[in-house]
């Protein structure tokens, strides 16, 4: 039984929220469907970089379009696992995975997760992150010390370990 059904009684608590949220993207998806008439739609694939709130509109749209409008999306921890969700939950996900068309995840764990709770879709996908290696960047004479982190700073990223890390390293006077 996948993660939508889970918790029904936080769902219909919030049915009110669940509600506005699905109009707001109905709407937007209206609105996009109709910019998107002026294009030939069996050239376009639609594509979403976090299966979030445009993964719901894109959903609808796909619906709406009488399913002619197809969309993939990406997916990366915190868009697709219910555990990390301050609830548990991800409304409306189960109507998502039956619009989408493949999904690609930036780690394992995404693909098997997905795979074992929406196990009647078939188009998932690992996609890590990053570039292939373009060898070594030009070194660059100075003595500022660089270090650049785009994480979020929650215990799953573990940033903390970059500090550790630092602590036992040695820096020029």
């Amino acid at each position: 039984m996948s993660y939508c059904f889970r918790n029904t009684e936080w769902f219909f608590k919030n049915i009110k929220s669940h509600c506005n949220i699905l109009i707001w993207n109905l709407h937007n998806a209206l609105v996009l469907k109709q910019e998107l008439d002026n294009y030939n739609s069996t050239e376009m694939k639609l594509y979403s970089y976090w299966f979030n709130n445009w993964g719901r509109l894109l959903s609808l749209l796909h619906l709406i379009s009488f399913k002619k409008l197809e969309f993939v999306t990406r997916v990366h921890g915190y868009d697709y696992d219910p555990t990390r969700k301050k609830d548990g939950f991800i409304p409306f996900r189960n109507f998502e995975m039956h619009q989408v068309s493949q999904i690609f995840s930036i780690s394992n764990y995404g693909v098997r997760l997905l795979k074992r709770e929406y196990s009647f879709f078939k188009e998932t996908h690992l996609s890590r992150l990053g570039v292939s290696d373009q060898g070594n960047n030009p070194i660059m004479a100075s003595d500022v010390f660089h270090i650049v982190s785009c994480s979020s700073l929650i215990k799953l990223k573990r940033v903390d370990l970059i500090v550790d890390i630092l602590m036992h390293m040695t820096f020029p006077s």
